[in-house]
């Protein structure tokens, strides 16, 4: 996507209004420097007649891409996903996940301040919502000099989709002029910070939307699925917690520093996650 193309769907973006549903929020991180740190543990229990295994996953991704969003309604719009910026980030030094039924995992940055993601398979990281997971970094972004933080959090219940949910159903479709509800049944109770997420990528484009978790259904305007490309994309249904805090790096450079915990939702034969139609 070029500068223009991208400065005009922002600024048709940040306009959008109808049906009570304003776009607010618009902005991204300055040119100037800093970028995004997220620590993520994702755990994927899937129904015992699925073909897709329990496992999770513990990862960390550090990004200097400047992107702004704009949220509609319960939703947020990223133009820029999946636009790969600088192969060479400032890294967070040694990160550590700990806590709920894993075992301590101490993962280092590579010579360009990647990380690799770790994948455990047949095994779970919580089985019950509210069990307390943790993510320590060393330092800050790009600066040994400044010490890095803890967050911690309480792990989300696991749900699953009822039938006759749009991502109930393997390879959906969704009609871009139609609202899309959701909802769900979570295995324990959720509790106040709990949310349940879709999100829904085509080209570049990514919609996610959250929604209490214990609410049990949710609505995404069909204003916001207006900004996704026509075609084949990718979905994704999971339960999150999640936390961020801001930090200021190397010359002042400023950077988010995202904690997700989250637990893929269950279908009736496998998880809420993969191809979608959208038309």
């Amino acid at each position: 996507m070029n500068r223009r193309s991208f400065v005009l769907m922002h600024i048709r973006a940040c306009l959008l209004t109808a049906n009570g549903l304003l776009a607010i929020s618009c902005g991204g991180q300055p040119d100037g420097g800093g970028g995004s740190v997220s620590f993520t543990i994702s755990s994927s229990w899937a129904p015992a007649n699925a073909s897709t295994t329990t496992s999770y996953e513990r990862s960390v991704s550090v990004s200097q891409m400047s992107c702004a969003t704009t949220s509609i309604g319960p939703c947020t719009l990223n133009p820029c996903y999946g636009v790969v910026g600088s192969s060479n980030v400032p890294d967070v030094g040694q990160v550590v996940f700990r806590g709920g039924e894993m075992g301590s995992l101490a993962v280092d940055p590579s010579s360009t301040g990647s990380y690799m993601p770790y994948l455990v398979d047949g095994e779970l990281p919580w089985r019950a919502g509210g069990e307390l997971v943790t993510v320590a970094w060393a330092y800050t972004p790009g600066d040994v000099a400044l010490s890095g933080g803890t967050l911690t959090l309480a792990a989300p219940p696991y749900v699953t989709l009822l039938e006759g949910s749009t991502f109930a159903d393997a390879s959906p479709t969704l009609a871009r002029t139609d609202d899309v509800t959701i909802a769900w049944t979570s295995d324990s109770a959720p509790g106040p910070l709990d949310q349940v997420m879709v999100n829904v990528e085509t080209g570049t484009t990514q919609v996610v939307c959250g929604f209490s978790a214990s609410a049990g259904s949710g609505v995404i305007p069909s204003l916001v699925l207006q900004s996704l490309d026509s075609g084949t994309g990718k979905y994704n249904v999971h339960s999150k917690e999640y936390a961020t805090q801001n930090a200021t790096g190397a010359d002042g450079a400023p950077w988010k520093v995202s904690f997700n915990v989250d637990a893929n939702a269950r279908t009736s034969t496998g998880l809420a996650s993969g191809a979608v139609t959208v038309q």
